[in-house]
């Protein structure tokens, strides 16, 4: 049965062969090492957040208003940084990205849901990449994406 016109990518769409050897899927040190960086743009971020609302209410801040505002913030570096790049500077300099690229601001909500969920499990949701067949996390299960390794990525936040 030969497949419908629709079915059939546009020629020059498909990836090359060297690319499709060079792309797979990301082994769990350097899923793990790439949260670590993560931890430090967002760890900067919380800090600078709970500074500026010390200094506007002159004393200590804490309460369900303050952890939502962490989270957003949260949201809005990986959500961001997943949607129009495809990868957080931790994923950059550990030569990661989502796929697929574009990720969809749904994608990445349930991304940042599963790595939640994945890391409050005692991280048993990373540990899952040992046992899935296609080294998937809970994320990648949960939002129908995946982290990929591409040695041939590189390069700086701001390039193309």
């Amino acid at each position: 049965m030969k497949p419908a016109a629709s079915e059939t990518p546009p020629p020059g769409d498909e990836p090359s062969s060297h690319e499709l050897l060079a792309r797979r899927p990301a082994p769990l040190l350097r899923v793990l090492a790439s949260m670590l960086y993560d931890f430090l743009p967002v760890a900067g971020i919380w800090l600078l957040t709970s500074f500026v609302l010390v200094l506007a209410n002159g004393r200590a801040i804490g309460g369900a208003p303050y952890q939502t505002l962490l989270f957003l913030e949260l949201f809005a570096y990986f959500g961001l940084s997943w949607v129009y790049r495809g990868q957080t500077l931790g994923m950059l300099a550990w030569r990661l990205r989502v796929e697929p690229v574009p990720l969809r601001f749904a994608q990445a909500a349930l991304r940042l849901l599963g790595g939640t969920l994945g890391l409050a499990c005692f991280g048993l949701g990373y540990l899952w990449i040992l046992i899935d067949r296609q080294n998937r996390s809970w994320a990648d299960l949960l939002s129908g994406s995946r982290i990929e390794y591409d040695p041939q990525l590189g390069g700086t936040w701001w390039s193309t």
